[in-house]
């Protein structure tokens, strides 16, 4: 228990450096670039907890430096920027028909098994010999089971990758973009200009840019 322990606090250790090195601006940040007397750039990463911007990662929406979960979104989305509630809501709807429309192929690819089975049991057979009159092998004979079968599967695959599949891939993706919409029809864009402000510090007068 102790080696995991400390096998994760390197992950954590690791991942901290990694993302100060990179400077990776994480959900609920923004970057902060200052400019002090001597001409010195630096860059941070800071709590953005007044941008009016949302984020998504990793099924979780984040806005001013709190994780909302999808039904916390829903609720702003419907209050405050019905363009971004109808984007989701169609994904909602887009994702469901997809889901019957999968299942419906699954069904089909299933009951077509069941038919070719079946078939290739009653089905009869013919045999081969050569010319010394030793067996060689068999053939079954195709019948309307075994047709039936194999065109029910191929129509299940059909229906379910090429027709169910990417419904559930476009509905996803609707619903997880919305906060697009939001940010871009439904906020105020001078809360997300670029801002360039002086102030005193210990080491004289800095600039500071806020993007």
């Amino acid at each position: 228990m102790r080696k995991f322990l400390l096998f994760l606090m390197g992950i954590l250790v690791t991942c901290a450096l990694c993302a100060q090195e990179y400077n990776v601006t994480m959900p609920g940040q923004k970057k902060v670039t200052t400019v002090d007397s001597t001409g010195t750039v630096t860059t941070q990463n800071v709590t953005d907890n007044d941008s009016e911007l949302m984020q998504y990662r990793s099924g979780s929406w984040f806005y001013k430096g709190e994780t909302m979960n999808e039904a916390q979104f829903l609720a702003k989305m419907k209050a405050e920027c019905n363009a971004a509630y109808q984007q989701y809501q169609a994904g909602v709807k887009q994702k469901k028909n997809g889901i019957i429309i999968a299942s419906v192929g699954g069904a089909t690819l299933l009951i077509g098994a069941g038919f070719l089975i079946g078939g290739a049991a009653t089905s009869g057979h013919i045999n081969y010999y050569n010319s010394s009159g030793w067996y060689v092998g068999s053939e079954i004979l195709p019948n309307w089971a075994m047709l039936t079968g194999y065109c029910m599967m191929a129509g299940g695959v059909v229906v379910g990758f090429a027709g169910g599949l990417p419904c559930i891939l476009l509905g996803q993706n609707k619903k997880t973009t919305a906060h697009h919409v939001y940010n871009s029809e439904c906020v105020d864009r001078k809360d997300t200009a670029v801002t360039m402000n002086f102030g005193f510090t210990g080491n004289g007068i800095c600039l500071v840019v806020n993007f």
